[in-house]
């Protein structure tokens, strides 16, 4: 992993502070968490999402928009996005929550991409820890894991993807996947180890 992940970014040398966000949240604390942090944790359709008042969201109106500029307000902004699009599907968030790339270019001039969120409908997943892979003052790359209950015998079973967003129009947007959503393939794993956990159940 990159060592750079580690640390905080040193705005002096990037080109000053950073942007607030859209509606007004100073960009805050640039250390990447190194835990769990604080929040206030929203229900989406049966998914429970961070939020807070200081790293957003700071708009609601059917989607969570307008976060923090800080690696924190990446997490943030990552987890609401799944959420999101798992209500609403990967087109409408193409639409409106996705940074205007070749690939978001491609998605939209194309007949044979699948509407859907990629994850179930039901049961409802629950996010329970997160990992860095990569951070930059505009781009943020890091990983989600989720736990959700299997249909057949009812046990929770563990998985991680990756999510990428990027700071465009003073906001953490989705860069989305070749795949049409906003992650990479879910990948079942067998504990958090190496991961941070966090979760709406945890105090």
């Amino acid at each position: 992993m990159d060592d750079s992940v580690d640390a905080p970014i040193d705005w002096s040398i990037v080109d000053g502070d950073p942007d607030d966000s859209a509606c007004g949240l100073p960009s805050g604390d640039q250390a990447v968490p190194a835990s769990s942090p604080a929040a206030t944790w929203d229900d989406v359709d049966g998914v429970s999402i961070p939020t807070s008042s200081s790293i957003g969201p700071g708009r609601t109106d059917g989607w969570h928009t307008c976060y923090a500029h800080s690696p924190t307000g990446a997490l943030f902004a990552a987890a609401s996005l799944v959420a999101d699009e798992r209500m609403h599907g990967n087109w409408a968030l193409i639409d409106d929550r996705a940074a205007f790339t070749e690939q978001v270019v491609e998605a939209i001039s194309s007949d044979t991409l699948p509407d859907r969120s990629g994850f179930p409908t039901d049961p409802a997943p629950q996010l329970v820890g997160y990992r860095f892979s990569s951070v930059s003052e505009d781009d943020v790359a890091l990983q989600l894991a989720w736990s959700s209950p299997t249909i057949e015998d009812a046990a929770w079973q563990l998985s991680t993807s990756e999510v990428q967003v990027t700071w465009t129009e003073n906001d953490w947007k989705a860069v989305m996947q070749a795949s049409g959503t906003a992650w990479t393939a879910v990948q079942t794993i067998d504990d958090l180890d190496g991961l941070v956990r966090w979760s709406s159940d945890l105090p």
